[in-house]
C-alpha cells in the first residue's frame, strides 16, 4: 500500500496537487503515492478506498490552497459527509492514537495558513503537530527538504523503477529468442544515434517482440519506456511532442510553439529523467508507416543522443529505409517448433491428452506447415483448440481444409510481397471466422462496437451499455443464475478477441482482427458508429454532472478522450465536437491545462469544419460560439504570456460568430 497520501480539495488546489503527486510519483514510484485520480479504479467504493489507503499511510499531505476556506468550502469542511473533512479527521485522529500517519499541511498559491477557530473541532490539531510548510518560494527547495523528510523519518525509499506508458509483455509470449539476441546487439552496439528497426508484415508480432523487449531490459532505462503510435506520421519532433501527456508535463510552452519545439522540450525532459544524459531513456515507435520518418534529415534532428534509445516497429523494408543507421530485425514467420509450442501452451494443462498425444502432435505439426508459421493466425489456431479442447487438432485441419483454407504451399516458390499478404488475409480471415461461429450473436455484437473504437482503448463499461440499449433483456441477471455479461467477458478475453490493456476496465484488441471485423460489418457500419457516438453523447452528458460528486467515474475520462479522438479523425461530427468541449472542461478544472487546451482546441477545429460544410446551420454556430467562449475563458485562467490576448480574439470570434 502507498505510504504518502496527498489529501487536498479539487475546486481548490487540483493543480498543485496534480504536479507534487507526478514529482512524488517519479521519485518513488506511484505504488508509494496515493492519489485519488490515480489510485482509485472502477469498481471500488470511494470512501472505503480512502479509509484503507489513510490507515496504510506513514504520512499524509494536506495540499492547502487559496480556495481551501472559500464561504462554499468552508461550508463543505463542516459538513460530515464532506471527503476532505472525512480524509483529514481520520488521518488526525489516527496520528494522536497511532501516532500514524502524521499529517503534513502543504499551503500553496498564495493562501494563508488557517487559524484554529476557522476549523471544525475536529481538525484543530491539524497545525499543531507539524508546522505547515509553504511552498510558493522556492519550490525546488522546498520539495527538496519535504522529500529529505520523507525518507529519514518516514522510511520512504527512492525506487529504481523507470516511468512509462508502455505496457506490460504478453505472458504467452513465446519463442523468438533469436531475435530478441539480435535486438538486444542492435540496441547495444555502442554506436551513438543507431536505431533498431523491428520489420514484417503485419500479424507477425512486431510489437510483442519489442514490448517483450522493453520489459525485459526495463532496468537498464531508468529515464522510461515510452511508446508512440507513430502511423502516418512523417516527422519526428512533432510525433515526439505527443508525449507530453504521457509526461504529464505543460502541453504548451506559449501560443506559438512549433511542433518541432514541443518536441524538443519533450526530448529535453527525458534527458533529464535519464540522470541528466548520464542514463538511458526508451522510446519505442510503432507501426510506422511512412518512410520520411526514418529518413536522414529526420534522425537529425535527434543530435545523435547517447541516453536515447529508439526502437521502431513497422511494415516497411530495407529497400524502403536506406539511412545507415538503421539496424534491422526481422521478424518472419514461426519457427515450426515456437508455433508448435504456442499452440501447445494454450491447451489444458499444456500437455496433449495422452490417449490422442501421438495423432494431436502430428495434426498440430501438420497445422503449423499450413499456416507457414503466420504468428497471428498460429495465435488464433492455438486459442481456439484451448477453449475448446473436444475438438482435436486432426478435426480441426480437416475442417479448415474443407472451408477453403489454402496452405502456404500453394504460393510456390519466392511469392512477391503482395501474393504473400493476401494469402495471409485469407488464412487468417477464414480462422477469424471459424472462431467467431462459436460466439453467440450479442458476443459478435460487442465486437463490431469494439473494433470501431480505439484498438487499445475499449471500455468494457461501454460495450455493456452499448448492448442493453440492443440486448437488454439477454443481459438481465437474476441471483442466483449466471450472469450474462460476465459470460460475454470470459468468451471474448478466453478466445483473445479482446485482451487485457494497462488501464482496469479497458480491453484491447488487435488491429487486423478490428479490420476484418469491420469488413465483415461494413454493410451497417453506419449505424453502428452513430449507435456509438450517440451512447458518447448520452455518456457524455452523464460524466459531466457526475464526475465532481463521484470520483469514482474519472477512470473513464482517458478511454473518452482516446476515442473522441480517433473517430474525430475519422470524420467531424457535431457531437463528438461537443464531447470534447466537455473534457476540456474537466480536464481544466482538475487542473491538467495541457489536456485541457487539446480538446478545447479539438472542439474548435472540428465545428469550424462543419460550419464550412453547412454554413447556414444555426445549431452548429451556437456550438462554435460556445467552445470559444470556453477557450477564451480557459485562456484567462491559465494565464500564460499571450493568452490574455488570445482570450480577447476568441471572445470577440464568438460574438462575431
Amino acid at each position: 500500500m502507498a505510504k504518502i497520501f496527498i489529501s487536498y480539495r479539487r475546486s481548490d488546489a487540483a493543480g498543485h496537487a496534480g504536479r507534487l503527486y507526478d514529482r512524488l510519483k517519479r521519485k518513488y514510484g506511484k505504488k508509494n503515492v496515493f492519489f485519488d485520480l490515480e489510485s482509485i479504479h472502477a469498481g471500488e467504493v470511494f470512501t472505503e478506498r480512502i479509509e484503507k489507503a489513510i490507515h496504510a499511510a506513514k504520512v499524509v499531505l494536506a495540499v492547502i490552497g487559496p480556495d481551501w476556506l472559500s464561504p462554499e468550502n468552508k461550508k463543505r469542511l463542516h459538513r460530515d459527509n464532506d471527503v476532505v473533512r472525512m480524509e483529514l479527521a481520520l488521518s488526525t485522529e489516527l496520528s494522536t492514537t497511532l501516532k500514524s500517519p502524521d499529517v503534513i499541511p502543504l499551503v500553496c498559491g498564495g493562501a494563508e495558513v488557517p487559524s484554529e477557530n476557522q476549523l471544525p473541532v475536529n481538525l484543530r490539531k491539524l497545525f499543531t503537530r507539524h508546522a505547515p510548510r509553504i511552498f510558493d518560494s522556492e519550490y525546488e527547495a522546498g520539495f527538496n527538504r519535504l522529500c529529505n523528510d520523507l525518507e529519514k523519518i518516514y522510511g520512504v525509499k527512492p525506487v529504481a523503477e523507470p516511468d512509462r506508458n508502455l505496457r506490460d509483455a504478453n505472458p504467452k509470449f513465446v519463442g523468438r529468442t533469436d531475435e530478441l539476441k539480435k535486438l538486444s546487439t542492435a540496441v547495444d552496439t555502442g554506436k551513438v544515434g543507431v536505431v533498431a528497426a523491428v520489420h514484417g508484415f503485419g500479424g507477425m508480432g512486431k510489437t510483442e517482440l519489442a514490448v517483450k523487449f522493453a520489459n525485459d531490459k526495463a532496468g537498464h532505462f531508468v529515464g522510461g519506456l515510452w511508446d508512440l503510435n507513430a502511423e502516418g506520421h512523417k516527422a519526428l519532433l512533432p510525433l515526439i511532442g505527443n508525449l507530453t501527456l504521457a509526461l504529464e508535463i505543460q502541453e504548451s510552452a506559449s501560443p506559438t510553439e512549433t511542433g518541432e519545439q514541443r518536441g524538443q522540450r519533450v526530448l529535453a525532459e527525458l534527458k533529464k529523467r535519464a540522470d541528466n544524459g548520464e542514463g538511458r531513456a526508451l522510446l519505442l515507435l510503432d507501426n510506422i508507416s511512412e518512410p520520411a520518418l526514418l529518413s536522414n534529415p529526420q534522425l537529425n534532428t535527434l543530435h545523435h543522443e547517447a541516453w536515447l534509445t529508439l526502437v521502431v516497429t513497422t511494415r516497411l523494408g530495407e529497400h524502403d529505409l536506406s539511412d545507415d543507421r538503421l539496424a534491422f530485425v526481422s521478424v518472419d514467420s514461426l519457427s515450426p517448433s515456437d508455433a508448435l509450442n504456442l499452440i501447445l501452451k494454450h491447451q489444458p494443462g499444456g500437455v496433449w491428452p495422452t490417449a490422442t498425444a501421438a495423432e494431436d502432435e502430428a495434426a498440430a505439426q501438420e497445422l503449423v506447415r499450413e499456416l507457414g508459421g503466420f504468428t497471428l493466425a498460429v495465435e488464433a489456431v492455438a486459442v481456439y483448440l484451448g477453449l475448446h479442447p473436444e475438438i482435436r487438432p486432426a478435426a480441426y485441419l480437416k475442417r479448415l481444409i474443407r472451408e477453403g483454407l489454402i496452405s502456404v504451399d500453394a504460393l510456390g516458390k519466392d511469392p512477391d510481397v503482395k501474393d504473400q499478404l493476401q494469402h495471409r488475409e485469407r488464412q487468417l480471415a477464414l480462422i477469424l471466422d471459424v472462431t467467431l461461429e462459436r460466439l453467440t450473436e450479442i458476443d459478435r455484437e460487442a465486437l463490431a462496437y469494439a473494433a470501431l473504437l480505439p484498438p487499445d482503448s475499449i471500455p468494457w463499461l461501454w460495450l455493456r451499455d452499448l448492448l442493453t440499449r440492443t440486448h437488454g433483456e439477454a443481459l438481465l441477471f437474476e441471483e442466483g443464475y449466471p450472469n450474462p455479461w460476465v459470460g460475454i467477458c470470459q468468451r471474448l478475453e478466453g478466445a483473445r478477441l479482446l485482451t487485457p490493456s494497462d488501464q482496469d476496465g479497458v480491453a484491447r484488441l488487435h488491429r487486423i482482427v478490428g479490420a476484418h471485423l469491420r469488413v465483415r460489418n461494413q454493410g451497417r457500419s453506419d449505424q453502428l458508429r452513430d449507435a456509438l457516438v450517440g451512447f458518447m453523447e448520452v455518456f457524455g452528458t452523464y460524466f459531466e454532472h457526475t464526475w465532481e460528486h463521484d470520483p469514482r467515474i474519472l477512470w473513464i475520462l482517458k478511454p473518452l478522450q482516446e476515442a473522441i479522438s480517433y473517430l474525430t479523425q475519422e470524420g467531424a461530427d457535431e457531437r463528438l465536437a461537443k464531447q470534447a468541449g466537455v473534457v476540456g472542461e474537466v480536464e481544466m478544472r482538475i487542473g491538467r491545462f495541457s489536456s485541457a487546451f487539446a480538446f478545447f482546441n479539438l472542439s474548435h477545429q472540428t465545428f469550424k469544419q462543419l460550419r464550412i460544410e453547412q454554413p447556414d446551420s444555426e445549431t452548429l454556430s451556437r456550438g462554435e460560439s460556445a467552445v470559444l467562449n470556453s477557450l477564451a475563458d480557459f485562456l484567462a485562467m491559465r494565464g500564460q504570456a499571450g493568452d490574455a490576448e488570445q482570450a480577447l480574439a476568441h471572445y470577440q470570434q464568438s460574438l462575431e460568430v
